[in-house]
């Protein structure tokens, strides 16, 4: 299921790139040995895929801080066939899946934000986690993936409404005589006025309480990112991933008095194993 680490929504980005299992096809049939392989994967792959992986990520200590800390990463992901994937992205239903093109509903988990995450955030009200429901759309075109992605939260609903917009250019290659396969690609986040309210904004009663100054941000575009992730097929079943990803956050949210580092870094490595 999605999380947010301490409320950092850009940590859901570095951990959706550690979801390196399963590869979309083309990157599965890039990563292959040859064609005949190919087609004795496809001939005896199960409906069922299963990945169980762990990894670590340096990130802020919530969205918009200057300060970063060490972050373990559990990751279970589950797909039946092209239908149904259970990973850090939730739960996902691919109703249309044909020519590269999958477009479906969303239903993820965010986590919230406590007083106790930085100092900073001392007097101010705690964030509570929520489930999200939402869609999302993506677009397969070669070595390129573009995708489209909308949630609200729907369980504390005043954490708002979020999305993103990016796209993904995939190069496999050999790296130390293995399979290994480049990722990149900008990213934009927007959200709603709820959304920025809630994890930027500082109301009259938290002004009294912490001495931060009002703000009321409103809706736009979050942030500018660019993600980047490389991953080395060691044996068949043992995938290793490292991750450089950077986003910068514009309009209200690099305005907010919380925003003491409006650039932001993720660094994070794993390792996963697919059954």
């Amino acid at each position: 299921m999605e999380k947010r680490s301490r409320g950092t929504t850009g940590a859901i980005a570095l951990i959706t790139a550690l979801a390196w299992c399963p590869l979309t096809s083309w990157a599965q049939g890039a990563l292959s040995n040859s064609e005949e392989e190919d087609r004795n994967r496809l001939d005896s792959r199960s409906a069922w895929d299963f990945t169980l992986g762990a990894g670590a990520v340096a990130e802020p200590r919530y969205e918009g801080s200057k300060h970063y800390i060490l972050n373990p990463i559990p990751y279970v992901a589950i797909r039946y066939d092209d239908l149904v994937s259970i990973g850090v992205d939730g739960i996902r239903w691919n109703v249309i899946h044909s020519n590269g093109l999958h477009v479906g509903p969303l239903l993820s988990y965010s986590g919230g934000r406590s007083t106790g995450d930085d100092e900073l955030l001392q007097n101010l009200d705690n964030i509570q986690s929520s489930i999200n429901a939402g869609a999302f759309a993506t677009y397969k075109l070669g070595h390129f993936e573009f995708l489209a992605q909308a949630q609200q939260a729907v369980l504390h609903e005043h954490n708002g409404l979020f999305g993103k917009i990016g796209m993904t250019y995939q190069e496999p290659f050999r790296l130390f005589g293995r399979k290994a396969l480049l990722e990149t690609g900008p990213q934009i986040e927007f959200a709603n006025r709820q959304y920025e309210n809630t994890w930027f904004g500082i109301t009259p009663a938290e002004s009294l309480r912490s001495g931060l100054r009002e703000f009321s941000p409103g809706a736009g575009v979050k942030d500018v990112g660019l993600q980047t992730s490389l991953t080395l097929q060691y044996s068949p079943h043992i995938l290793l991933r490292g991750i450089v990803n950077v986003k910068e956050l514009v309009g209200d949210a690099a305005d907010s008095p919380l925003t003491t580092g409006k650039t932001q870094f993720f660094v994070g490595l794993g390792i996963g194993y697919k059954f």
